[in-house]
């Protein structure tokens, strides 16, 4: 058998590893390829995808835990041993590419400002991650009804992993880390609007990425 193969260590991996192949086979004879991964389960190759001759274009695929450890590797394998010179499959661009889902947020919020005081921006908080424990950066934002010089939002209580940046000509505040998920929800739970107009007015709509 005609087998090309690279090794390489994807353990201690829990993210999504999507493997990208870019192929060309198109009018140049009629072989195919196996293209095989390492199964630590059942320690052998397997096939996950075949490339067909007289086709091109990409293969995309999302790898199992299984092929994901200090043994995993990638193999092409013809298995026909009759390929003559004028039949060729090129391949190009051999990506294994970790996959970062981001947080989702949820929040809920609707209260009445009064002047001199603050508000807390939300009244429930809710952040999760499929895929990470820890979270560099949250920000809070005020996407619309904004009045630069007036409005203002500030970090309260103490949150001794987070640092706030309120950037004023965004009326953006930035919350960083790194944090847990709870230490975020906690901070972003104390993020608090005041204006320092004497006769503020309008609606505030935040968003918080």
């Amino acid at each position: 058998s005609d087998d090309i193969f690279r090794s390489l260590n994807l353990s201690g991996i829990t993210k999504d590893i999507v493997l990208t192949i870019d192929y060309d086979a198109t009018n140049r004879g009629n072989e195919r390829l196996r293209v095989e991964l390492w199964n630590s389960s059942s320690n052998s190759w397997q096939t996950i995808t075949t490339i067909q001759s007289s086709n091109s274009g990409q293969i995309t695929y999302t790898l199992t835990n299984n092929q994901k450890s200090n043994q995993s590797g990638i193999r092409f394998s013809s298995r026909s041993n009759d390929w003559d010179s004028g039949e060729i499959i090129y391949i190009d661009n051999v990506t294994f590419r970790i996959e970062d889902q981001p947080p989702v947020v949820t929040a809920t919020g609707d209260q009445l400002y009064c002047v001199g005081s603050s508000v807390p921006v939300v009244e429930t908080i809710s952040i999760s991650d499929p895929d990470d424990a820890v979270i560099q950066e949250v920000s809070i934002q005020i996407s619309a009804g904004y009045i630069l010089g007036e409005d203002i939002l500030t970090l309260t209580g103490s949150h001794p992993n987070i640092v706030s940046n309120f950037i004023l000509s965004e009326g953006r505040l930035v919350l960083t880390g790194p944090a847990t998920i709870a230490e975020f929800e906690a901070a972003v739970a104390a993020v608090e609007f005041s204006s320092n107009s004497s006769a503020p007015s309008g609606t505030r709509d935040f968003s918080i990425i």
